[in-house]
């Protein structure tokens, strides 16, 4: 469909096991918002602990890099995803929620996977981390 589009997301979490729905949010300014309302769907790549430049890097302004020398895999739905992702969701939106300076998007999982294991990635007191980082 073009170019993919990604964000650093600043809140993603479970909703519901019936039906399965997990919520991410979305700040109102990202030009990567308006095309996953378009297209209905979006997808998220879990981070693994070692990949903090990952998340910079989609979290600045510069979209047209952010995709640069990552592997991505294709999702049924949303767009890709990255190849070494610790674990990925691939979601259709469910419902749209205006909050503040951002958009709750809750949406419906369609499929998800695993990579081999690791520590995730966290971002806590405006640092990234993995949760033993945190104790």
């Amino acid at each position: 469909l073009g170019v993919p589009v990604g964000f650093t997301a600043n809140a993603v979490a479970s909703v519901s096991l019936e039906p399965h729905l997990i919520l991410v949010c979305a700040d109102r300014k990202s030009e990567s918002l308006s095309v996953l309302l378009r297209t209905g769907s979006f997808a998220v790549s879990i981070l693994r602990a070692e990949d903090a430049k990952i998340a910079r890097r989609f979290s600045e302004e510069i979209r047209d890099q952010r995709f640069q020398e990552l592997e991505l895999v294709d999702m049924r739905v949303g767009p890709p995803t990255l190849k070494n992702a610790l674990a990925w969701i691939d979601c259709r939106i469910w419902k749209k929620v205006e909050a503040g300076d951002h958009v709750v998007l809750i949406g419906e999982v369609v499929d998800c996977g695993v990579g081999p294991a690791s520590h995730p990635l966290v971002f806590f007191e405006k640092k990234f981390g993995t949760v033993a980082d945190l104790s």
